[in-house]
């Protein structure tokens, strides 16, 4: 998405979506309110029909047309209320507004006569597509410019068409409506488009930073995973899911062993290193769906959706496994092995709430820590 507006591509580019779809809702009901007011002009004018026709073939006919059009009108307003679809909103709404254009300039063109007042009823027609009714800068265009060309056809042979009200005085004023009505009618459209375009650039910007602020207040800077107030979030969250479906689920807490002693001889680099590397090998054998988390210093969560706490031991088997494998190279080409203690558990009915749980596998890890540590216990 381009970071700036210009008028070429509000008229001849694709409509951005994400632009469009955050205005849709408004843009609808706008357009239903001057679909339905439109609709009932348009069926009253039968009675203006019937007035200056009488029984005439030509009255039935129109009065045909207002009515279909006034039924297509109603229908439109309830379909647009239920469709999610940008393209679909726009095309229905281009469709309507030519379908108004055809009906009007049909009455208007169809009769003996035409009165200052049916081009001036064109003139209010073709700055409503600008203004009025919401939808791409092109299919605002086509409806308006379509109208355009009749009015100065009428204007034009004002004679032979029997145009009442237009005399040589105010031919020029006419001309010089029509060509200003567009004009102001693309200008203050384009413009309202330019202020709108904005304001969605700035809103995606302000959400955008509420989320990196989210996220940074939930995650853990050394490990890149959740911080304790992220993690218990998402407990809580599979506690609820637990509570109401039953979809039982495993949490591990898992403690770096001698993490002090580690930070005392080595340096608290290494010790961060070591926190590094046992994050990762969490990550590299946890599944996609599981959810892991820093709680404390040396204190990791992990939340594992529909597994059993059996199921649970042999992921941490493989974790131990691992880990075992594994040493930190320092500079003095002194190696640091690292290990880790785990308490595991599962969710039960008698829990209340996800404290419950967690006081359960802190006592399986004070277990697993008691029993001389690099150990997993399962309550």
């Amino acid at each position: 998405m381009k970071p700036w507006w210009n008028w070429r591509d509000a008229i001849f580019g694709s409509s951005n979506p994400e632009y469009r779809k955050a205005f849709l809702q408004d843009d609808v009901k706008q357009a239903r309110i001057f679909i339905i007011a439109a609709a009932f002009m348009v069926f009253g004018y039968i009675y203006v029909d019937y007035l200056a026709l009488q029984s005439n073939p030509l009255f039935y006919l129109l009065a045909v047309l207002r009515s279909a059009f006034f039924g297509v009108s109603i229908w439109l307003s309830f379909y647009l209320a239920k469709t999610k679809n940008i393209k679909i909103a726009d095309y229905s709404i281009l469709a309507w507004n030519m379908s108004l254009v055809f009906l009007s300039l049909f009455a208007s063109l169809s009769k003996n006569s035409v009165s200052i007042e049916n081009i001036s009823f064109n003139y209010l027609l073709v700055l409503s597509f600008y203004l009025l009714i919401p939808n791409r800068q092109l299919f605002k265009m086509i409806p308006a410019l379509t109208v355009s060309p009749v009015i100065i056809y009428i204007l034009l042979n004002y004679g032979s068409m029997n145009v009442q009200g237009i005399t040589e005085f105010n031919l020029i004023f006419n001309f010089i409506t029509v060509v200003a009505i567009n004009l102001i009618g693309i200008l203050s459209s384009l413009q309202f488009d330019a202020q709108r375009y904005h304001q969605y650039l700035i809103q995606k910007t302000l959400l955008a930073g509420r989320e990196q602020l989210r996220e940074l207040a939930i995650t853990d800077s050394l490990t890149g995973i959740l911080n304790r107030r992220g993690f218990l979030q998402m407990a809580d969250v599979e506690f609820d899911r637990y509570k109401r479906y039953g979809e039982t689920f495993s949490f591990v807490i898992i403690d770096l062993d001698k993490l002090k002693s580690i930070n005392d001889t080595h340096g608290h680099p290494v010790g961060d290193r070591a926190i590094q590397r046992l994050v990762e090998i969490i990550k590299q054998e946890k599944r996609s769906t599981d959810t892991t988390g820093r709680l404390a210093g040396d204190e990791f969560g992990l939340l594992l959706p529909n597994t059993s706490p059996e199921q649970t031991l042999e992921v941490m088997s493989r974790i131990k496994n691992v880990l075992t494998n594994t040493v930190l190279k320092l500079p003095n080409e002194r190696q640091v092995q690292i290990s880790f203690s785990a308490g595991v558990t599962e969710a039960n009915h008698a829990d209340k709430s996800f404290d419950d749980i967690y006081r359960r596998a802190d006592k399986s890890l004070f277990m697993a820590k008691d029993k001389g540590r690099n150990k997993i216990e399962k309550a």
